[in-house]
């Protein structure tokens, strides 16, 4: 079943400063999670307090270096993705 795919407004700027290569790589991976929201190398986010939906879960999906950051609703079938960025950078608020 096909999951309803959200990107974030600041999303879609952080991943148009990417180099060409990484940029195609990344949002492939972006749009498999509409398909797929928790794939084999996904993982939970330590310590993440969703701001808008109390106890929803965070996880994070690796593209070489650059992580991709999003949220689940199981209830609404929606991915939300909130931030990308390199993996020295993207935890940093």
């Amino acid at each position: 079943m096909l999951y309803d795919l959200r990107i974030n407004k600041k999303v879609v700027k952080q991943v148009a400063h990417l180099d060409a290569k990484i940029f195609r790589q990344v949002l492939m991976r972006i749009l498999e999670l509409g398909q797929n929201p928790r794939p084999h190398d996904s993982e939970e986010l330590k310590g993440y307090h969703d701001p808008e939906v109390a106890g929803r879960k965070g996880f994070r999906l690796d593209q070489g270096e650059y992580r991709v950051l999003y949220t689940v609703d199981e209830k609404q079938r929606k991915v939300i993705v909130f931030r990308v960025g390199h993996r020295r950078e993207v935890y940093r608020e």
